[in-house]
């Protein structure tokens, strides 16, 4: 009766019993309120936070798993769509726009919705009796409830990843520490050679490598050791050989002689001279230009060797072909015919305005 309804809404369901012979002879009868499947509904665990809840095909809510009023002020079942539960009304407003009547839904579905920002996962699937009674069973759940483990497994991850990676810089700095002592050593031995210390020596004992390269680094310390005395030899033998050479003018009145000679290394073969030849009038210039084959220090020790024979016989007059003469002979028993050099004498006479020369292949 309709007092009975304020108090609960509820199902009924009898079924008959019949005897052998198919005659009824009682019915058995079973009602199940609305409450107690709200109840059944608030026991299980949809999720961590989702909800499931029940609607009939005319869209009225029947239980909920929220203890939500599923009745009205006039005791009739709540529209879905306006349920006190926004997020069941929500899902039941979507349902509506998406097939139009419950009663299209004659499969299971899964939507996707937002609630206040929030996405949420919603799957609907009929359920039909044999009575013909046919309910909509709907859960929600939100889709951080699906990745919370997965954010938990990757926060975890991200974590271990983090431990990995300060372990390995720790090792990387370690590692790179062990590396660098050395390379230091290296870079201070470097700075030390730059300075000019080639005395020193470096041993790195740290691996086979920078023992190897110690060794190598020591050897090319050493090799400049010996470039550096072979340099300041080179040195000495350019000042020597500029010395030889004519500082000063050839004083003659009536002439103008000059000469200089710049080398292209530090040492070289050219040479010219002027000569106090022995027996010749104050007023002639005695003048010799040679050129020895090739450059370098021998050049220089030939034409050292030229000078001193060429200055030791003009003491003892002669022509300037005696002069060559001489000088060719001892060269050539000096140097065995492997090396030789070319040589022009002249004299110039101011008062008789003569010139004389005597050459040994130079123009």
């Amino acid at each position: 009766n309709k007092d009975s309804l304020r108090i609960k809404l509820a199902l009924g369901y009898a079924k008959p019993i019949r005897d052998t012979r198919g005659n009824i002879f009682g019915v058995m009868n079973a009602e199940l309120t609305l409450e107690n499947i709200t109840l059944y509904l608030v026991k299980l665990s949809v999720g961590r936070t989702g909800k499931a809840f029940i609607i009939d095909q005319r869209g009225r809510l029947i239980a909920t798993s929220t203890g939500v009023p599923i009745r009205d002020t006039d005791n009739y079942p709540v529209i879905a769509s306006a349920a006190a539960d926004r997020q069941i009304a929500a899902a039941a407003t979507l349902l509506e726009e998406e097939f139009g009547s419950y009663e299209a839904i004659e499969g299971s579905y899964q939507l996707k919705l937002d609630i206040k920002g929030e996405p949420y996962l919603l799957m609907v699937s009929p359920s039909v009796h044999e009575t013909g009674l046919t309910w909509i069973i709907a859960t929600l759940v939100p889709e951080s409830d699906f990745l919370a483990d997965i954010k938990a497994g990757r926060s975890r991850h991200i974590k271990f990843g983090g431990l990995a990676v300060l372990i390995t810089l720790l090792f990387g700095v370690v590692v790179a520490a062990i590396s660098i002592w050395p390379m230091m050593d290296l870079v201070a031995f470097v700075h030390r050679i730059h300075q000019g210390d080639l005395d020193q020596e470096l041993k790195l004992e740290y691996s086979t490598e920078f023992v190897q390269l110690s060794k190598q680094m020591n050897a090319m310390a050493a090799g400049l050791r010996d470039r550096m005395r072979l340099r300041n030899s080179l040195v000495l033998a350019q000042e020597v050989q500029q010395n030889l050479l004519p500082s000063g003018k050839c004083e003659i009145k009536g002439l103008d002689i000059t000469g200089h000679a710049t080398y292209c290394d530090e040492t070289g073969g050219d040479y010219f001279d002027f000569l106090p030849i022995a027996g010749q009038p104050e007023t002639t210039a005695a003048i010799a230009v040679g050129d020895v084959v090739g450059h370098g220090v021998a050049a220089a020790m030939l034409m050292a060797t030229a000078r001193g024979i060429l200055r030791s016989r003009c003491r003892t007059p002669g022509t300037l072909a005696d002069l060559l003469t001489h000088l060719n002979s001892l060269l050539v028993e000096d140097t065995g015919g492997d090396r030789f050099m070319t040589m022009l004498l002249m004299t110039v006479d101011a008062k008789c305005k003569e010139m004389r020369w005597a050459t040994a292949g130079h123009e």
